[in-house]
């Protein structure tokens, strides 16, 4: 369940992760939002906010819209985070490299999703 702190007040969370690539940390956060979205979108207040690619010459030459076109349809119109207008709640951080440092406007609560490919191809290749 979702905590809300009055009846009508939505939690508000800014999703601070890539979208518009075809990378698997995008896949993982475009379920993600889309997940919030359907299920959750009338006691979340969401906002996006894509970061830097890393390697951003190769990646912004592979920007693609992968999904249906309902769930790109929900990705294009999600609110796009202002740092000088905006507040939130809660962060949720899906990119690379990865952030562990303090929410962007206040001591807030921030999650952020790491997996290290390197990690993993050494295990697969002992």
């Amino acid at each position: 369940m979702i905590p809300c702190t009055g009846a009508q007040e939505k939690l508000k969370v800014l999703i601070n992760g890539w979208i518009h690539i075809p990378h698997s940390y995008a896949v993982v956060n475009c379920m993600q939002l889309i997940h919030l979205y359907k299920n959750y979108g009338d006691k979340l207040d969401i906002y996006v906010n894509e970061p830097t690619y890393y390697n951003n010459e190769y990646w912004d030459k592979k920007r693609a819209a992968i999904y249906t076109d309902e769930y790109n349809n929900i990705l294009r119109n999600f609110k796009q985070f202002n740092r000088d207008e905006d507040d939130y709640d809660i962060e949720m951080r899906v990119s690379f490299p990865h952030n562990f440092t303090i929410g962007i406007i206040s001591l807030t609560r921030s999650l952020t999703y790491s997996l290290s490919y390197l990690y993993i191809y050494s295990i697969i290749c002992r």
